[in-house]
């Protein structure tokens, strides 16, 4: 008895060790560094042409090179008209999944006394999907707080190239390789808890004819046709949480060359656009589920995961959360929806040769049925005078 027992104590003591490393393991796959904090948007800094401005209050998640960025502009907290309120992405992997929720009390004000018999019938949130890992510039403030704090599996190289962070089309945006600028990371001996990242242009500059879709390329007049620096980005106060190299200020800028009134370009470089992300709290926690849920009730989704099937969106209403691709919901729209471009969608959504065709056909159907109307007029006013 006494040979067994130390026997069976070191078996105990054995699989208590290998519970705990299995439960240090499991925690270890659930943690994420979660970061907090606000940030400021503006057009034309440092100009009295200073146009728009926005502040937006956030919390991003990061879990390997997944992430859940959640965001809300801080004037939906004033303001209860805002319908968009608080919206969140995440990154699975291969897709891009967005949420924006529904204000309840904005939806309520508009629809009056009408609003309880059609309530149910509304949808709480709106929830796009996108393929790959750079959310497109549509999704505006999500592109920019990931290029801040969630891009380092992108620019992961001491230089390469990446899209630009400018606003294009999704057309441009997923179909035309020439929509590409490259990087450099820059880090300064004199700041060794900052980095720089220069993003350089080819000296190009995409425009899309809203009459007939054609993208033209365009190169810029010297001595910008040899390139120029369309953004520089700067991570401050560098810290090391958990693995993730997270800054607690993070500036971006992105700059065009300034056009003269006749059409020319001159030797100075314009600040478009700018950003400032300063990050008042820095943890691990839990990374949420991925994607992230979407709320009970109804969601209308576009779906544009199958881009390069031929299908620029599918959309659909889910009451039962994301649906994968091999669901009967998202089978049966696939199988009754036209393949349509992304380029069409486009030409669609800015009166360009879809809607002028469309046009045409009216015009000569007109002209077809005119004869016919007029032989109406003709015979009626026979009728009448018999």
């Amino acid at each position: 008895m006494s040979a067994t027992c130390p026997l069976t104590s070191m078996f105990l003591r054995a699989i208590a060790v290998l519970l705990l490393i299995c439960e240090l393991t499991c925690v270890a796959d659930d943690n994420a560094v979660v970061v907090r904090g606000t940030c400021d948007y503006v057009t034309r800094p440092g100009t009295a042409l200073q146009s728009y401005s926005a502040r937006y209050n956030f919390e991003v998640s990061l879990a390997g090179c997944d992430w859940v960025i959640r965001y809300e502009d801080t004037a939906a907290l004033t303001n209860s008209g805002v319908l968009n309120t608080m919206a969140v992405g995440s990154y699975d992997g291969t897709n891009i999944y967005f949420v924006q929720f529904q204000n309840e009390q904005a939806i309520r004000t508009a629809w009056g006394r009408r609003y309880d018999s059609v309530k149910n019938q509304l949808p709480v949130a709106v929830a796009q999907i996108f393929p790959g890992d750079y959310p497109p510039p549509t999704l505006f403030p999500l592109q920019k707080l990931w290029f801040a704090l969630a891009s380092r599996c992108i620019l992961s190289n001491s230089e390469g190239e990446i899209k630009p962070c400018s606003y294009v089309d999704l057309a441009i945006f997923y179909n035309d390789p020439r929509f590409r600028c490259s990087y450099k990371w820059i880090v300064d001996s004199n700041e060794s808890d900052s980095q720089h990242l220069i993003l350089k242009s080819r000296g190009y500059f995409f425009r899309r004819d809203p009459r007939n879709g054609k993208v033209f390329y365009d190169k810029l007049r010297p001595p910008f046709d040899r390139g120029f620096t369309n953004g520089i980005a700067t991570w401050r106060n560098l810290t090391n949480v958990g693995g993730f190299v997270v800054p607690r200020t993070f500036t971006f800028t992105e700059y065009f060359p300034q056009m003269q009134p006749n059409g020319s370009v001159s030797s100075n470089l314009l600040a478009t656009y700018s950003y400032n992300c300063c990050i008042t709290n820095i943890q691990l926690g839990v990374m949420p589920k991925v994607p992230f849920p979407l709320p009970q009730g109804r969601v209308d989704i576009t779906d544009r995961r199958y881009i390069g099937s031929g299908y620029a969106q599918i959309a659909y209403v889910s009451k039962v959360g994301w649906l994968s691709p091999t669901s009967s919901t998202v089978a049966m729209r696939l199988q009754n929806s036209r393949k349509s471009s992304l380029e069409a969608e486009e030409l669609s959504v800015s009166g360009g040769e879809d809607n002028d065709r469309s046009w045409s056909r009216y015009v000569v159907w007109t002209l077809l049925g005119l004869p016919f109307c007029l032989f109406g007029v003709w015979w009626f006013g026979k009728v009448k005078q018999s």
